[in-house]
């Protein structure tokens, strides 16, 4: 017992070494990191972790009930998510519940489809539900640094009617005389290719700020469903055509000084960040389960490291499987498991997911393709589980 609590300390000691680095790589670039959350509980334990903001708030996911909010249920909302934040900026993603799938009974068919009417797109058919969250919003941005993101905008004419909309919740908060934020920021969560081809036409519309959501923007580019595991081949974050994308709107914001954030589940891949470093990008929102640094010499060959704040304790001994027990595909595994992952150094340049609920944690090899002789080229995974009260495997 004496030396697991020795190692626990050690390990915590680790942990905060880790978190002091400075967001910057050691030939001096600096970075900004922020998290994706959904309420104040995960930012609470976001900037805990060394996070300087907020990148991502999933408004829907307060939705959870099964009902609208008030206008004042709402604002008390991100009045909360602010106070956690503790003065760090807090950027929130309006209603998309298509991709949080938070609202069935409200949201159902066509329009919560991933090409049907998702985001703004449904936010624009429901003006009444959409004012609510924006005068809300504008209210709760005279309490702190809130910011205020449009998901699924396909060109200018989206962005238009939408903020058409903002300034009448601006006209109706000054004739109510309730005190809002006259300056809050308003951008575009760039998901679809066509919003990155027409970068500029935002900008001049008066874009305050852009997202770039690799999630979405990676499907749509490809045509291949991120949940689907037999198109995993074709989803590729950082693929030439997303670069291409990714650069486009890098320079068209560049022109104006706008700031360009990307956030998602390949941002928190290592390998994915060191090129989106490399193409110009500087400010990254990724998941509370994932906080990096990066600890190179050599800005032009980047590393990053990965902590995780839920498992950083947990230290499992692992052995490689047997070369015969190859059997599931990667992607099929995180969909059937639907859980948050981390990444660490494993047996033989392998990776290791590593995934902890509430009575057992899953361990997973990836990337050993090249031991089992697989029939296509895709990470391979062996899972295995550990209960927590027993520390038996299966």
């Amino acid at each position: 017992a004496e030396a697991s609590i020795c190692q626990l300390q050690r390990e915590d000691a680790e942990m905060k070494q880790l978190h002091s680095l400075p967001d910057e790589t050691r030939d001096g670039e600096p970075f900004e990191l922020l998290a994706n959350c959904f309420g104040p509980e995960d930012i609470d334990t976001a900037m805990q972790s060394g996070a300087k903001g907020v990148g991502l708030l999933r408004s829907g996911y307060m939705m959870l009930p099964g009902r609208i909010l008030d206008e004042q249920e709402q604002y008390f909302f991100y009045c909360s998510c602010l106070a956690a934040a503790n003065g760090c900026p807090v950027t929130v993603r309006t209603f998309d519940f298509g991709s949080d799938r938070t609202v069935a009974d409200a949201n159902q068919g066509p329009q919560s489809s991933k090409l049907g009417l998702r985001g703004i797109r449904n936010s624009l058919r429901q003006p009444q539900q959409f004012q609510t969250q924006i005068c809300a919003l504008l209210r709760a941005a005279a309490r702190g640094p809130l910011r205020v993101m449009f998901p699924m905008v396909t060109d200018v004419e989206d962005w238009d009617a939408a903020m058409s909309i903002v300034e009448h919740c601006r006209q109706s908060l000054r004739e109510r005389g309730v005190p809002f934020n006259e300056n809050t920021q308003f951008g575009v969560m760039l998901s679809i290719p066509a919003a990155c081809l027409t970068v500029e036409d935002f900008i001049a519309h008066g874009c305050d700020f852009l997202v770039i959501g690799t999630n979405d923007l990676t499907q749509y580019t490809h045509a291949a469903d991120r949940e689907l595991a037999s198109a995993e081949h074709y989803y590729r974050p950082a693929s030439k055509a997303m670069k291409k994308l990714i650069t486009m709107v890098l320079n068209a914001a560049k022109v104006r000084n706008v700031p360009v954030t990307i956030c998602g589940l390949a941002v928190g891949n290592p390998a994915n960040t060191v090129q989106y470093l490399q193409l110009g990008l500087r400010s990254f929102s990724v998941s509370t389960q994932c906080n990096f640094r990066d600890e190179t010499g050599n800005f032009g060959k980047a590393t990053v490291n990965i902590a995780n704040s839920r498992v950083d304790a947990l230290k499992v001994e692992l052995t490689m499987p047997k070369r015969g027990s190859c059997r599931y595909d990667l992607a099929s595994f995180r969909q059937t498991q639907a859980l948050p992952s981390i990444e660490l150094t494993g047996p033989r340049n392998c990776r290791i997911h590593i995934w902890e609920q509430a009575e057992q944690i899953t361990v997973a090899f990836a990337d050993c393709h090249q031991m089992c002789s697989p029939s296509s080229a895709h990470d391979y995974v062996w899972p295995l589980l550990i209960d927590k009260a027993t520390g038996q495997c299966d």
